[in-house]
């Protein structure tokens, strides 16, 4: 009992260590990191739904069952020779790593899998497997029981193509790009970053930033702030004071260019994939935006939009 009280100790400071280390060392504010415990539950995405059909319990279920009846069965066959406490810390731990990986699949900008659960289904595997493989070490001496080695051989093939089945289910063609036209955007982007920076403007690219981390741009500063995910991550989580700080920015016009994905206003609700994701998107961040930039070019089939300052006339009152 020791030591895996020693490991879960362990483990948990190891963790806990390296998160607010590098929290430390990002130059980001501490409290961006804690918005994971603060983004709204989503508890209808759970049951069936437009953003994950089959719905986060039932697919769980489908995934575990395989290995749920090879458990069962070979405890059956050594009859349940372990001892009641072995048998209680496993199926809690697995109770709440279950329990663990539905609550983060409600949170808003997940749900539409269940990679959530993936700790719940490796401690479920390791446990199945070595049962399977009789190299669990038993407690009492038991006679092995006979039969059900056809049942467990359903369930193993059914353990081993239900995950081949999920990949399936999500796959699709490797879209391609045409160099050339790949070219033409790069030029486009590199010639409006680059008048704007001559001109002493500021660009900021919300979208595409990797473009300037692997230097597909040339002499373009990087403003830090405001990438797209880190932005959809504080909107999703409510970072008020993050958010504040954008609006600002953006009421000032401070920036001469923005880069970003096409920015519309348009509502979609829990009938589309992840309309919930979508619709706080476009109440925090491009319904502001858009009122105080206008789109001056748009790239159709990357796609991206190219934004600049309105004129204070055109400003949303």
């Amino acid at each position: 009992m020791v030591k895996p009280l020693i490991w879960d100790a362990s483990g948990i400071a190891v963790g806990l260590l390296a998160w607010f280390g590098y929290a430390q060392i990002s130059g980001q504010p501490v409290e961006n990191f804690g918005v994971y415990f603060t983004s709204n539950l989503l508890w209808y995405r759970l049951l069936p739904n437009a953003t994950y059909a089959g719905g986060v319990i039932l697919m769980s279920m489908l995934a575990s069952l395989p290995l749920v009846s090879i458990i069962a069965i070979q405890a059956y066959r050594q009859g349940f020779n372990f001892h009641m406490l072995r048998r209680l810390g496993i199926v809690s731990i697995l109770l709440v790593l279950f329990a663990g990986g539905l609550i983060v699949s409600t949170k808003i900008g997940g749900g539409n899998n269940i990679h959530n659960l993936d700790a719940y289904l490796l401690i479920l595997l390791v446990t199945a497997s070595y049962l399977h493989l009789n190299q669990a070490r038993p407690d009492f001496k038991f006679p092995k029981r006979t039969g059900l080695e056809r049942y467990e051989k359903i369930f193993i093939t059914l353990a081993v193509m239900i995950p081949i089945l999920f990949v399936l289910q999500g796959g699709r063609p490797i879209k391609t790009r045409n160099p050339s036209k790949v070219e033409d955007a790069l030029a486009v982007i590199q010639e409006y970053s680059s008048q704007t920076v001559s001109e002493g403007g500021k660009v900021l690219f919300i979208a595409e930033r990797q473009l300037l981390t692997f230097g597909e741009l040339q002499n373009i500063p990087l403003i830090p702030e405001y990438e797209r995910l880190d932005l959809m991550e504080m909107v999703m989580g409510g970072n008020e004071q993050y958010l504040a700080e954008f609006r600002q920015r953006i009421e000032n016009q401070e920036y001469a260019l923005i880069i970003s994905e096409p920015l519309k206003i348009k509502y979609q609700g829990r009938t589309n994939q992840f309309g919930d994701e979508n619709d706080v998107y476009v109440a925090q961040v491009s319904t502001h935006v858009l009122c105080h930039y206008k789109p001056d070019k748009t790239i159709e089939n990357f796609p991206i939009q190219f934004l600049i300052p309105k004129q204070p006339e055109d400003i949303c009152s």
